[in-house]
């Protein structure tokens, strides 16, 4: 018997469908940009930024009576510092120490601070945030943990952990979102930032791809905006707290390597820690503008720096400062004041507007203390 041949034209149309049926049946693919796929921009380098040299015949240091008051090292542990903050509303400081597992709690309700306990976490410390508005303290340690720590005066459970959120990696500080109910942990070490739910204290998103070495999240109330520096990449990253996405990542071009950050409410310009740099420096930014308008000699090496609205001042802290370990003032207009020699490793600052008091750490004696000093007077 013969075979019958196919038609050429029937022969293309089974081929057709064949090839569509095989396309169909293959596993779609879907592409999503990375977060670091974001270009990096060098609008800082625009115009070039000022820069303010100290005075060659007047000291810019002044001397202030320093008071002191020791934690409490019964089983002699290794203690340390890599945090500290003030809650102006219960009138306590609290520290993160780095080198034990355990946030120190000082009652500062009168002009000589009083040490109330230290409250034992899972692993060292390297940040402390407190929130107000939920009455907590939280607390990032290095065993990628998240703290979430009791500060209401009224409650049993005051200064005890009442919840623990798993970040993925070692947190190192965090930031609290007002308005969105959102905190921010740094887990730099891993290139991503960790985004809490902190109705619920679970983890709500990642924003990861940043690279190492990213500095603790700070958030901008003028632009509503969260910034973080890369010291180890020279880059200042800016993320939406409303969809948890990396806006930009600018060169910051002058070589800083950028700490942490500190914004005045109502005003454009803000000041970075500069860890490093020759000669050491602070810088001076505009974020609207996006770049480096002044950098100050006066002061550098920065870690902590703060805004105090009552004060109308930045405060830096810097534990490696040429001079030897300072605490900076600048005023609200981010210009230089003094800085004040307040003890070893006072990389961080805190201000008590009640009793009008300057706080730090200091490491000098072999113990780790709390330091307090009065506003320096800056009309001299």
């Amino acid at each position: 018997m013969s075979r019958r041949k196919m038609p050429i034209l029937t022969m293309v149309i089974v081929l057709l469908l064949i090839a569509l049926i095989a396309a169909c049946a293959a596993p779609a693919t879907t592409s999503k940009a990375p977060t670091s796929s974001v270009p990096v921009t060098t609008t800082a380098s625009v115009t070039p930024y000022q820069i303010v040299t100290p005075p060659t015949k007047t000291s810019p240091e002044t001397t202030m009576t320093i008071t002191r008051v020791d934690v409490p090292n019964p089983n002699n542990l290794k203690l340390g510092t890599d945090g500290m903050t003030l809650d102006q509303v219960n009138h306590k400081v609290y520290l993160a120490n780095n080198k034990a597992p355990e946030v120190e709690v000082f009652d500062i309700s009168t002009p000589k601070a009083v040490f109330v306990k230290s409250i034992i976490t899972t692993s060292n410390c390297t940040g402390v945030l407190v929130v107000n508005g939920l009455k907590k303290l939280y607390a990032t340690e290095d065993d990628g943990s998240v703290a979430v720590i009791d500060i209401d005066p009224a409650s049993k459970t005051l200064n005890t952990i009442v919840g623990t959120i798993n970040v993925g990696s070692a947190a190192d500080g965090a930031e609290y979102i007002p308005g969105l109910n959102k905190i921010y942990a740094n887990c730099g070490q891993k290139g991503y930032i960790s985004v809490i739910d902190a109705a619920t204290n679970t983890i709500a998103g990642k924003i990861d791809g940043l690279g190492t070495q990213l500095e603790p999240p700070t958030y901008n109330p003028n632009d509503k905006m969260v910034y973080s520096g890369s010291t180890s990449q020279n880059l200042l990253y800016k993320f939406d707290p409303k969809t948890d996405v990396l806006v930009s990542k600018t060169d910051i071009v002058d070589p800083c390597d950028p700490g942490h950050i500190a914004f005045k409410p109502g005003s454009n310009l803000g000041m970075i820690a500069a860890h490093h740099g020759s000669p050491q420096h602070t810088v001076v930014y505009d974020f609207s503008a996006n770049r480096v308008v002044r950098v100050i000699n006066d002061f550098g090496g920065g870690d902590g720096v703060i805004y105090d609205p009552v004060a109308d001042l930045f405060m830096m802290g810097s534990s490696v400062f040429d001079p030897g370990s300072a605490i900076a003032f600048f005023d609200g207009n981010c210009n230089f004041l003094t800085y004040v020699k307040a003890g070893n490793k006072s990389n961080f600052a805190a201000f008590d507007q009640t009793n009008k008091l300057v706080y730090c750490v200091d490491l000098s004696t072999g113990h780790l203390t709390l330091n307090s000093f009065q506003l320096p007077n800056f009309t001299k």
